[in-house]
This record gives C-alpha cells, structure tokens and sequence, in this order.
C-alpha cells in the first residue's frame, strides 16, 4: 500500500467511527446574538495515536484538519472567508509531505505549515467579525495531552493471550507490507494496563480460538475479551 492511499485510509477510518478524541469543526453566524462562533476541530493526539513524532502521524493529522474543516464550511458557503483557499493548502500539503523520504523530515517545520492555513483562517474570521460588528469566540484545533487510564484486562475463557498495537502503528506497519502476526503487538502481562487511544487487537486461546478487531479507550472501563468477540 502506497503512503499516501495509507495515510488517506487511516484518515477516513478515523472520521468514519464515532470518536471522543474529536471534536468537529464549527463556522456559525448568529444575525440574532451578533456573535460568529469558529473552532477548526480540536484533536486529542494522543488519544488518535498522532503524537509519535512522525511523517505518517503528521500527513494524518493534516488530512484530518482538512476534512474537518470542509465539512464545517460547507453548509455556509462562501459567507466564511478563505476557507477553500486553505483546505486546498492543507490537501497541497499533505501531497507534498507525502513525498518527503522520512531522512528528509523536519517535523517542527512541517508542523509550522501545517499550521499556517489555520492560523490565516483565524484571522479572516476575526476581520470578518470585525467588519460586520460582531463578538467572536474561537477554540484552540488541540486539546492537551490526555493521560491513560489503569485498565481491567481479561479474557473469557481465562486462559487467553491478550495482545495489543495502537490503530495509528497497526496501519504504518501495514503500509509497509507487514503480515499482522509479525507487527510489534505488546502482549499484556498482568490483570490490568494503562491504555489511551485506538488498537488492534489480537487475542488467542491455548485451543486455536481466537479474536480481534478495534477498540478505542477513553476510560477506565474493564476489557474482557472472548473468541469471536
């Protein structure tokens, strides 16, 4: 699998399925109340596995603006200044990077034009507001850094291996033609773990049975895992 079909792949699966590490864009002018209310999305990176420091983990994350953002505009039409102008930066940049061997990748800078369109974005919605005479309230596109939580883990039958890759590395590792058994799984050892995020897991019995799939953790609620489940 190509980088960019990877990265675009992972993007779509992550806006596709309900997440609480996303909060999506919003553009609203309310005539009434003289107010524009603007957030361009807020990421929780560490919950979406987005704060390895990396080519793939960046690219996602620009997709992802660009996604939101358009989403949000486009019920207002034009009314929301530069918006295409700045998804299509976006979109643009995440092509570039796309081709950026990773010797070559200098995340600060790349992480300071992603943010340009944004910030450009901001700013037309603040000389909107002010042309027009209205309040404006804007939100900050990330949120802090979440911590994990102490997990409960078990398997019914008792006698199941519980392993366990974060969704962001399962698809990086896939790109790369990687079969699933040879991934870099963390096997839990123990009754509990302390998880954050989106994984694959993989779950297997001493008897053949096995289980696997995605879950995403954003509590402390127990894992209890069964063949087929």
């Amino acid at each position: 699998m190509s980088f960019r079909r990877a990265t675009e792949s992972t993007a779509d699966n992550i806006l596709s399925t309900s997440s609480k590490f996303i909060q999506l864009a919003q553009y609203r002018e309310d005539d009434a109340a003289k107010q524009i209310a603007f957030t361009p999305g807020q990421l929780d990176v560490t919950g979406l596995g987005l704060d390895d420091n990396s080519r793939f983990a960046l690219v996602v994350e620009i997709l992802l603006r660009a996604r939101l953002l358009s989403t949000a505009f486009k019920g207002v039409g034009d009314s929301a200044p530069r918006w295409r102008e700045e998804v299509a930066a976006l979109e643009s940049l995440a092509q570039d990077l796309s081709n950026v061997p990773d010797t070559a990748f200098e995340g600060s800078v790349w992480e300071q034009k992603a943010k340009e369109p944004i910030d450009r974005i901001r700013k037309a919605v603040g000389e909107r507001a002010k042309k027009l005479g209205y309040g404006l309230s804007s939100e900050p596109g990330r949120v802090p850094a979440s911590k994990g939580f102490i997990v409960p883990i078990s398997t019914t039958p008792a006698s199941g291996t519980v392993r366990l890759i974060m969704e962001l590395q399962f698809r990086k590792e896939q790109m790369k033609g990687t079969a699933p058994p040879a991934m870099s799984w963390t096997t839990v050892l123990g009754a509990q773990a302390t998880l954050m995020g989106r994984y694959r897991f993989w779950v297997t019995w001493p008897d053949g049975k096995a289980s696997e799939g995605m879950i995403e953790v954003d509590s402390a609620t127990p894992l209890t895992f069964s063949p087929g489940s």
